[in-house]
């Protein structure tokens, strides 16, 4: 059987859930049907730690004088690289992993070839592109929106071909060390009885980073612990949480982390209680991880979270206000809300690669031999 060939295009190789769902994706494909290669404009952390069978291309966005000065005479580097890889590997489809590769759009119709857009995200990423950028992502062979409601964004502004292919985690990688638990729970001085919440994320306004002090504050609670861990960014709402956090009198105790990617999943599982701050959130993979070790969620309205969420697995706060949010962490914490693990748990298994693999692999298929696209 002839294989597909797929060229995947994404933008820094970072530990985003984009960037992290085709990591998994690409850990499991079954490669008897498909040859892949990977196009990365930064060379981040995950790039080591795909599969060895793949070939990565780091083509950096970033240019010395002597580039700009060829680009003046029509010598566009960035081009250059990108036309040989396809020249060498002759990819069906261009694969752009999320609408920040949308810089790739003008090569592809140079080239002829196949391509679709995943799009993982909703309007307010969508306001970082030019009107003609987003046009070109929506004008790909084929549109993927990575949960209801992003896919029905994309029929909403008349996307070519769009299709609803929902994100995944690859769960056979949440280990956690019961041992390295407790030493983590000693550093942070969190009692046996005390109840702790974790946000894992960018911190940042879309995420709701903002909410965490007013969350506290509210909370005013001496066994309440409040964990945020995520790669620290340099921005004025790093700086706000950070004074407030020092500034504003509370008993809840919050725990700024950064990164931990080596004890991320012994992190979630210390935590009694997920909390999800975001105000956009087009799926959320950390969700399905808290859903998987059979965490309550207390989450805004923010987008997929409704379509993941299920009786039993905690509460979707449709108002908008820190009290409300706040009334149904109480309502968690107090027992007086109900949560069902084991339901939880095989709610999260149904987001599971392993699940959502083949429905991808078939979409592929059937596009790949469609000559219509």
């Amino acid at each position: 059987m002839k294989k597909t060939k797929i060229l995947f295009f994404t933008p820094s190789g970072g530990r985003t859930g984009s960037e992290l769902m085709l990591w998994y994706l690409l850990n499991s494909l079954n490669h008897e049907m498909f040859e892949v290669q990977l196009v990365c404009f930064k060379d981040g952390e995950i790039l080591q730690d795909f599969p060895p069978h793949i070939k990565v291309h780091f083509v950096p966005t970033e240019f010395s004088l002597s580039d700009k000065i060829k680009f003046k005479f029509g010598i566009n580097r960035f081009n250059e690289a990108i036309s040989n890889i396809q020249t060498q590997f002759k990819a069906d489809i261009w694969y752009l992993n999320t609408i920040k590769t949308s810089n790739i759009f003008p090569l592809a119709k140079k080239f002829g070839v196949k391509t679709i857009c995943h799009f993982h995200e909703l309007p307010s990423v969508w306001n970082d592109l030019t009107a003609q950028e987003l046009q070109n992502c929506l004008s790909a062979d084929m549109t993927i929106g990575c949960s209801q409601v992003v896919f029905e964004k994309l029929c909403q502004v008349g996307a070519k071909n769009p299709v609803y292919f929902t994100s995944f985690s690859d769960l056979s990688k949440v280990k956690i060390n019961l041992d390295r638990i407790q030493e983590l729970k000693k550093g942070l001085q969190i009692k046996e009885n005390d109840f702790t919440w974790i946000m894992a994320g960018t911190p940042d306004y879309r995420k709701g980073y903002d909410f965490i002090p007013l969350i506290a504050q509210k909370l005013d609670a001496q066994n309440v612990h409040l964990i945020w861990i995520g790669k620290p960014i340099d921005n004025g709402i790093n700086l706000l949480v950070a004074k407030q956090v020092e500034n504003i009198k509370m008993k809840t105790r919050v725990h700024i982390l950064g990164l931990q990617k080596e004890d991320y999943y012994n992190y979630l599982a210390l935590s009694d209680g997920f909390m999800l701050t975001s105000r956009e959130e087009p799926r959320g993979l950390v969700v399905i991880e808290a859903a998987f070790l059979q965490k309550p969620i207390v989450a805004f309205e923010s987008g997929g979270i409704s379509e993941f969420m299920q009786d039993g697995m905690g509460q979707v706060v449709e108002s908008w206000t820190i009290n409300d949010f706040v009334t149904a962490m109480e309502n968690i914490m107090n027992k007086k809300t109900e949560f069902n693990p084991i339901n939880a748990q095989k709610r999260a298994l149904e987001f599971d690669v392993e699940a959502q693999l083949p429905n991808w692999e078939k979409i592929m298929l059937d596009f790949a031999n469609n000559d219509k696209c």
